[in-house]
């Protein structure tokens, strides 16, 4: 996403595109794009949302003619924008939003627009519902925007999660919104929205947050997507060892390769520091900065304490010892320590009576694991082998 020419383009996955930049910010804006938007039709605005990248922000794609989401536009009943971010480290919409209110309602405008008989659904944390509401006012109160409070508590900006307790919608185990007519965008990216029918501009940056203990100065960056991730790292990092997370420390993934690029689905940069030393009997250790789901360690009694982020799993992965912690975590109610015995000894078929495809990813299974096994690692791998096993399946057939 620079102005220059395209030298080379590698197979595999992921995909890259090499461009040698010609020195200049040349962009091309996209034809068709106006202030007056009220004058485009619903599919004008469709097309230049997919045209722009900006579609692949929401869930499951924005519908356009292009074929661009699971979902026909008719069959769009209900949009959720989604103002809240418990994930550790990642943005909260409402730093990039707030002084730029009246551009996002825009947003929602555009939207109603490109899918006149959409409902939008703003998600929001109580304590944040003033700065819509009032803007909402300002705008005349439309009756097809709803602002709905939400529990403030993660993992509740899951797209499934949001659906179910803003609309009340029970969704299938392994489905999305979608299969019940809902797409869920981020709050800030109703911005791209704007920005992509008003001037035309493409999705060709992105707000990212960069954070975590190792970063000398926390702070939001205006980057282009395609940026080394390195090159935002640079002279911003204490000097000990660490891994960098591309997106939240629960759910992100980490970074091993020098060029990897911001995605325009990235939103955050997150490094923590590890150790390759385990912690010499850290079971007795007081814990007065650790955390833990039990009540072992002090922290549980001194909660003001500042509590470590770290990467550090302090020695050797260790058998399960049966604790059922992830189980009472599990925003699902599925059993995350059953499904990864099943998997790692080569039961995965097994593991679709357990509701395997209703895990949401959200990480919190291996946090709270005391045998420091990565059970959410474990369940996308047997979710991948039953994809591709039913896959081949139905070649055969």
């Amino acid at each position: 996403t620079i102005s220059g020419k395209v030298t080379e383009i590698t197979e595999g996955d992921p995909q890259t595109v090499v461009i040698e930049s010609d020195g200049t910010e040349t962009i091309t804006f996209l034809d068709g794009a106006s202030p007056e938007f009220t004058h485009l039709s619903a599919e004008e605005i469709q097309t230049l949302i997919y045209l722009s990248g900006v579609g692949s922000l929401f869930s499951d794609g924005f519908p356009s003619p292009y074929q661009s989401s699971v979902l026909n536009a008719n069959e769009v009943s209900e949009i959720i924008i989604s103002s809240i971010s418990n994930h550790p480290y990642l943005p909260n919409p409402l730093d990039i939003i707030s002084e730029r209110i009246e551009q996002v309602i825009t947003g929602f405008e555009i939207i109603k627009g490109a899918l006149p008989e959409v409902i939008i659904h703003i998600a929001v944390n109580k304590q944040d519902s003033p700065l819509f509401e009032k803007a909402l006012r300002a705008a005349g109160n439309p009756s097809w925007i709803h602002v709905d409070i939400v529990s403030n508590k993660y993992p509740q900006e899951c797209p499934v999660l949001l659906a179910q307790s803003v609309l009340n919608k029970n969704i299938t185990p392994g489905n999305t919104p979608a299969s019940v007519g809902v797409l869920v965008i981020n709050a800030d990216d109703m911005l791209h929205v704007r920005n992509a029918i008003l001037e035309g501009l493409p999705l060709i940056e992105r707000i990212v947050a960069v954070g975590g203990p190792v970063i000398k100065k926390p702070q939001y960056i205006r980057s282009i997507v395609g940026t080394p991730v390195t090159n935002i790292l640079e002279n911003n990092l204490n000097d000990v060892q660490h891994c960098v997370i591309v997106d939240g420390p629960l759910t992100g993934q980490e970074v091993t390769i020098d060029i990897e690029p911001v995605k325009r689905s990235c939103r955050a940069i997150t490094v923590l520091e590890t150790k390759s030393e385990p912690n010499f009997i850290g079971s007795f250790a007081p814990g007065l900065d650790l955390t833990s789901v039990t009540n072992s360690f002090l922290s549980s009694i001194v909660p003001f304490i500042s509590k470590k982020a770290e990467a550090d799993i302090q020695g050797e992965y260790r058998p399960c010892v049966q604790c059922n912690y992830c189980d009472e975590v599990c925003p699902v109610n599925i059993y995350p320590h059953l499904l990864s015995k099943y998997i790692t000894h080569d039961m995965v078929d097994e593991t679709e009576r357990l509701n395997i495809f209703a895990c949401i990813e959200c990480g919190l299974c291996s946090y709270v694991c005391p045998s420091k096994i990565d059970l959410m690692a474990d369940i996308k791998r047997g979710k991948e082998i039953l994809i591709e096993e039913k896959k081949k399946y139905e070649e055969t057939v």
